[in-house]
């Protein structure tokens, strides 16, 4: 494929390509969460962002979010497992050790890289941004090269897939102050003042199943010293789509399911404000041939006596007021419908600091029944880099990849506790196995009866069950008489 010769040149390229995408976008943040996606120009300093005429997408948002929060980075319930891969368990093996032999130090492994969602300053708030520009847009770039975590809008990043939806090129561009570049960057570009605006490109293309970075200021590449290479697993630059359709290189937001009831819900908020004012005001019509004065009526107090006539002064109003009734019927229709889609109906979580962990498997079983795929998806995407940056943080050693970070999420999420449930439940088994009649139990084959138990329950064999563990056990053989004593009698 041949490129342009810059990193801005290609950006414009494809940027231009999603004007449309673009525009959809910022009306889907203006319809819910506006600072998602705001226009092109908008000042922050100068400007007051506007908003839409309700703030029911709003809401739904920050609920379906704030649900998914839960579910996804719930407090001291890893998301991840450590597991030892195919060979490291054979060499375990071979040394007569087993997974249960290293699972303490795994564990703890687990909870203290994920504790530093929490330890660390802004990584929570940057997950819950993340998690709204997925649902609003459908397309967040998650950047975890540095030393702390990012979420970058649609705006600031283009992307190109395959056919397969797999990453064939990212570019992500920032404006910056010339003096907010690093020093050995600041000393390779001559002739900027401190102040000076400059755009900075990371423009990162696959190339022999490696991902290759190059870095650019405006139109000049950095040295190779500033270039990356990474495996695909470890990519930090990784564009998240909400869902993503064949062929294309952007995703769909939920927003854009709804977005019919979201622009009919505008439509009618507006609608009823309109109407609302209208029914609010009135005039009254005076006769000018009329006994009755309109200065006598303007200055006098409630209850006072006027000079007049019957008739004189009649009351006039839009006759409005009979519609406002009709438009709030219409318009709890689309709020019913957007709520269901964005679980507004449903509050299983309490509002509480601790959280049972059968309310969050609740949670989980809502959201993955109610939005599909795309929330195991969002999960194992967005977590997949994290659980990397998280042990990379602790400097936890991934060398030859003996030990792989697993991603649990939805109901598996809860997997750690899960499994100890499946444990009892097989020891429940024994039980019932034990309490049989000896004649029923010589008649099976107690080995394969509790290989299949542990099997059916999920459970290792080889891990839980000992070498003919389901034989039973030789009685053992009856003592000899005692040899009568001397002086003792034995009658």
């Amino acid at each position: 494929m041949q490129y342009p010769k810059n990193a801005k040149a290609r950006f414009d390229e494809l940027n231009s390509k999603r004007r449309g995408l673009i525009t959809r976008c910022e009306k889907y943040a203006a319809f819910t969460v506006r600072k998602v996606c705001t226009p092109d120009g908008y000042d922050e300093n100068n400007e007051e962002l506007q908003h839409d005429y309700q703030s029911v997408g709003a809401q739904a948002v920050r609920h379906v979010v704030n649900k998914m929060m839960l579910a996804l980075f719930a407090p001291s319930r890893p998301a991840m497992r450590l597991e030892l891969s195919i060979d490291a368990r054979e060499e375990l093996g071979k040394a007569g050790l087993t997974g249960l032999d290293l699972a303490d130090s795994l564990a703890a492994a687990e909870t203290e890289a994920w504790k530093g969602i929490d330890r660390e300053s802004g990584m929570r708030p940057k997950l819950y941004e993340g998690l709204t520009h997925l649902v609003v847009t459908g397309n967040v770039l998650q950047d975890t090269s540095g030393d702390t975590m990012r979420m970058i809008g649609l705006k600031n990043y283009v992307v190109k897939r395959n056919q397969n939806g797999k990453v064939i090129e990212v570019i992500h561009r920032e404006c910056l102050a010339f003096d907010e570049l690093v020093e050995e960057v600041q000393a390779i570009i001559p002739n900027k003042k401190p102040d000076d605006k400059v755009e900075f490109y990371r423009w990162v293309r696959l190339h022999n199943g490696k991902y290759h970075m190059t870095q650019w200021v405006d139109k000049q590449v950095l040295p190779k010293a500033f270039n990356g290479i990474w495996p695909e697993d470890q990519l930090p630059l990784r564009p998240l789509t909400w869902d993503l359709a064949d062929n294309n290189d952007y995703g769909t937001g939920l927003v854009e399911d709804y977005q019919g009831d979201f622009a009919a819900l505008s439509m009618m908020s507006q609608a009823m404000i309109e109407a609302g004012i209208m029914a609010s005001e009135f005039r009254w019509l005076v006769n000018p041939a009329g006994v009755t004065k309109p200065e006598d009526l303007e200055r006098s107090r409630n209850g006072q006596a006027l000079p007049g006539q019957q008739g004189d002064i009649n009351l006039v109003n839009s006759g409005v007021s009979n519609v406002v009734p009709h438009l709030q019927a219409v318009a709890a229709d689309y709020i019913n419908r957007i709520g269901r889609g964005f679980l507004l109906a449903s509050a299983v979580t309490r509002d509480a600091e601790r959280v049972t962990a059968e309310e969050i498997r609740m949670q989980a079983e809502e959201l993955e029944t109610s939005l599909g795929g795309a929330y195991s998806r969002i999960a194992v995407d967005m977590q997949t880099p994290l659980a990397y940056y998280l042990l990379r943080k602790i400097k936890f050693s991934l060398k030859g990849k003996t030990i792989i970070p697993s991603i649990v999420t939805g109901l598996d999420a809860l997997s750690r506790s899960g499994d100890l449930v499946n444990l009892m439940m097989f020891l429940s088994d024994l039980s019932t196995v034990d309490g049989l009649s000896p004649e029923t139990k010589a008649k099976l084959n107690l080995d394969r009866v509790f290989r299949a138990l542990a099997a059916g329950r999920g459970l290792s064999t080889t891990e839980y069950l000992a070498p003919g563990g389901g034989q039973a056990a030789p009685q053992p053989a009856e003592p000899p008489p005692a040899e009568p004593q001397e002086g003792v009698d034995t009658q």
